[in-house]
């Protein structure tokens, strides 16, 4: 009797051992949660020109993984029109050499943090098991001085902010008002366009142009916009 006492009681046992691994549909296995402040992330960042930084990042967390990698204005705010550039890539080793092109996005003169983020939902690579349990993002950051375009922070918001505005406000057929587009975006050069029905019109403060076909409505309507100077 004692005997099959305690084969019942191991069986229990055993059992309720197993339950700590099963799921509630006893089929999936639960995979242990592996801590994020186990692994970390350490970034260098020097500038190479005015619009290129090289980036060295050191890791512990088991490789292939995938990463962003960017750069912020420092000291941005929430509601803040984002200053930066950010870029997904791959690390394959502990050690990675890195470089970051700006020269597109028109960054002006301002420090920066250089940033390095992991993301166990995405980044995790094939049966990258292991880096996929992490339990939550991993982090790594540098600050540097970035030259960029040599112009203010000041000024590029406003660039930014005039840019949007044309963004939201102007399409395919808009009526061109040119006092609405002066008081909107300041005065403008009129270029030489492409085609004879078309003017030009450059507004330098938003570094875009408003093409415009002249001969259409009462004084022209809007045909496209271009980033920066466009002649069609």
């Amino acid at each position: 009797m004692k005997y099959l006492i305690f084969i019942g009681l191991l069986v229990i046992a055993i059992i309720g051992g197993k339950s700590m691994y099963l799921s509630t549909n006893s089929t999936e296995v639960i995979s242990p949660s592996r801590s994020a402040a186990d692994y970390n992330i350490t970034v260098l960042a020097e500038p190479l020109t005015d619009t290129i930084i090289a980036i060295t990042v050191n890791t512990n967390i088991p490789l292939p993984i995938k990463v962003a990698l960017g750069v912020s204005l420092k000291g941005q705010n929430p509601e803040d029109i984002y200053i930066g550039y950010s870029e997904q890539v791959t690390l394959r080793t502990s050690e990675q050499s890195l470089t970051i092109n700006t020269f597109d996005q028109k960054l002006p003169t301002a420090d920066y943090i250089a940033e390095v983020s992991f993301y166990p939902a995405w980044g995790a690579i094939g049966e990258n098991v292991e880096a996929s349990q992490i339990s939550g993002k991993v982090y790594g950051s540098a600050s540097l001085r970035l030259v960029g375009t040599g112009e203010s922070v000041l000024n590029a918001t406003r660039r930014d902010k005039l840019q949007i505005w044309v963004i939201d406000n102007v399409i395919v057929g808009t009526d061109w008002n040119e006092t609405r587009f002066v008081s909107q975006l300041g005065n403008f050069d009129e270029l030489v366009s492409d085609l004879r029905v078309q003017n030009s019109y450059y507004f330098p403060d938003a570094d875009m142009t408003i093409i415009v076909n002249r001969f259409q409505g009462e004084s022209g309507k809007v045909a496209t916009w271009r980033m920066g100077l466009a002649s069609r």
